[in-house]
């Protein structure tokens, strides 16, 4: 004797009167379900005779054989509270007739008078049908499973195109088989198989010109791909599916810049030349090198420039750089739900070149979010001063605009600096071309956006910066001072960033003297000279005429003067105390 369900849903017929609403009896092999006709409120029309339905017949059939051809989304809301279940209030007649012909599927497998509502039935059907459920699972999740088996029934033995004659072991193994499919496995797993294989199949066959569901069309397919054939067919076809899904998702993210969409490297001349995605440090989330035509995220995240940005000469002149002018020529990169899963730890980084001095007002770098006041991250141009100041927004009232840190160096004009703010925790900190500038500590914790992020401008900003962006990075983590460095090796001309900091502005000597860290001490001539001096005019420190006290100069308590603009000895009052590294 074949299993329960063998004939179950290729040959049982659901027997409704118009109007009917009583239980439904558990459904036997090669039984015959029928309902009692009972009053219903909403029905006026007199009892008519029952009439067979085949329950893997049409949503369609299968409403109209149980509420008649002209059943409300009313009527249909109705019957499904009274089968036990609760359906949305804003569901559409189409919805509740897909609902209403899975609910009464779903009940036909119940033992008499039991509704959908009743857990324990539910648990009792999917075991008879071998299905695997936890027992924590509730109603909601039970009924899911049970309709979701259902319909793979349904779809295997659809009389419109049978994968197998029935529902019974052997004919399932046999439907296996001939499609070169494991055959082995419970009765659960050989209709999920069939299921799941044939809709990859048509999903595949409509997908590819040529294609069909035979293994060397399939091997063709994952050769071209540049996928593994190994595995079994059922295998293979879903390999194949992913891939293809997974380039239409890629086509789509790309917003139409892609003729051609391919999962994996792209040979050339059988290797001479691999074209391959970037490579993507740890924790990158957006990395746009302006190097394309279209202002590309290479970050491997896809999420690209809204527009393309105007080009202008790239950092070391090299590649092509984002060229603003001020107006509004920013550039537009969507939020990325990764951009906020960094929390209150991110770095970014970018190359900038200004091409004008300051004009009075804030000029936005770098502005994420849907609103003015979003602040997360954000980099503005001072208004009367080419100084940075760093913003995020947290959880301190006392503060809606955002916490900030400013820049104690000023951003030169006509030159590339490189740039860096990082986030971690409730410490913020700037540095410039490598050298760390300016740290500080937030009140409250910091709190993303889910705008867009601009550069070179934004919408709420009468003007953006004049200049050009390259290079612009964001991590969802601290960048280490090392890692700070080497990326910004070029800025400061060959010398180390470590070798020179910033001991104090428009300082007297004995501040000077004071102002410099363990490890640390006021240059002397042969380390001014050695880079110092590079270091102060590309940080904006010094400028032609500045005074920069030397070891000397103090040791001979004012009687060396070490000034560019040729002060005598003793008379410079105040100056620039440069920091240089112990032991160089």
């Amino acid at each position: 004797m074949r299993i329960m369900d063998a004939p179950f849903l290729a040959t049982l017929a659901l027997s409704i009167a118009l109007g009917g609403s009583g239980g439904v009896g558990a459904a036997t092999a090669g039984s015959t379900l029928r309902l009692a006709p009972l009053e219903d409120e909403f029905l006026d029309e007199p009892a008519v005779p029952r009439k067979l339905v085949p329950l893997c017949s049409p949503d369609d059939a299968l409403v109209e054989a149980h509420l008649g051809g002209n059943a409300t989304a009313h009527l249909m809301r109705h019957r499904l509270k009274k089968m036990g279940t609760t359906p949305s209030l804003r569901a559409k007649a189409e919805e509740l007739k897909r609902d209403l012909a899975a609910a009464l599927r779903a009940q036909a497998t119940l033992t008499a008078g039991a509704r959908l509502d009743n857990a324990t039935a539910l648990r009792v059907a999917l075991e008879q049908k071998g299905e695997v459920f936890a027992a924590a699972e509730q109603q909601p999740e039970l009924m899911e499973k049970l309709e979701a088996r259902l319909e793979r029934e349904c779809y295997v033995i659809n009389p419109q195109r049978p994968l197998a004659s029935s529902l019974a072991l052997e004919d399932l193994q046999q439907a296996t088989a001939e499609r070169m499919l494991t055959s082995t496995g419970s009765q659960r797993e050989l209709i999920g198989r069939l299921y799941t294989f044939q809709r990859h199949c048509d999903k595949m066959t409509d997908a590819i010109a040529g294609f069909s569901c035979t293994l060397s069309k399939l091997d063709d397919a994952l050769g071209a791909r540049g996928l593994s054939k190994a595995g079994s067919k059922e295998e293979k076809m879903a390999r194949l599916t992913e891939a293809v899904d997974a380039g239409k998702a890629a086509a789509a993210a790309s917003g139409g810049r892609c003729d051609l969409v391919a999962q994996g490297p792209i040979c050339v001349e059988g290797g001479k030349k691999v074209l391959t995605a970037d490579a993507s440090p740890r924790g990158m989330l957006a990395h746009f090198t302006f190097d394309d035509a279209h202002g590309l995220d290479t970050s491997g995240s896809h999420n690209h420039a809204a527009k393309p940005p105007a080009f202008g000469p790239g950092v070391g002149g090299l590649g092509h750089a984002a060229r603003y002018v001020g107006t509004e020529d920013y550039s537009e990169v969507g939020h990325h739900v990764s951009y906020a899963e960094a929390r209150d730890t991110f770095s970014v980084t970018m190359w900038l070149y200004l091409r004008q001095d300051s004009t009075g007002d804030w000029r936005t770098v770098l502005h994420k979010g849907m609103r003015d006041s979003d602040r997360t991250p954000t980099l503005f141009l001072e208004p009367l001063t080419r100084g940075l100041e760093f913003f995020v927004s947290t959880t301190d009232a006392n503060q809606p605009d955002g916490e900030r840190l400013w820049s104690n160096s000023f951003v030169p004009l006509g030159r590339w600096t490189h740039v860096t703010a990082v986030a971690e925790g409730h410490s913020l900190r700037l540095y410039i071309n490598g050298l760390l500038d300016a740290e500080n500590a937030t009140v409250g914790t910091i709190v993303h956006n889910t705008g867009p992020l601009y550069l070179g401008g934004d919408p709420w900003r009468k003007g953006g910066m004049d200049g050009f962006i390259d290079e612009f990075k964001l991590y969802s983590r601290a960048l280490t001072p090392d890692e700070i460095q080497a990326d910004a090796a070029s800025a400061l001309g060959g010398v180390e960033p470590s070798f020179v900091e910033l001991g104090c502005m428009a300082c007297d000597s004995e501040a000077a003297g004071r102002s410099c860290r363990l490890g640390y001490h006021i240059c002397n001539y042969r380390d001014l000279y050695a880079g110092g001096y590079v270091v102060a005019r590309q940080m904006g420190w010094a400028t032609s005429n500045s005074h920069v006290w030397s070891r000397e100069e103090m040791d001979a308590g004012g009687a060396q003067a070490m000034s560019w603009s040729g002060e005598a000895p003793g008379a410079a009052k105040s100056g620039l105390g440069l920091c240089c590294a112990d032991n160089e």
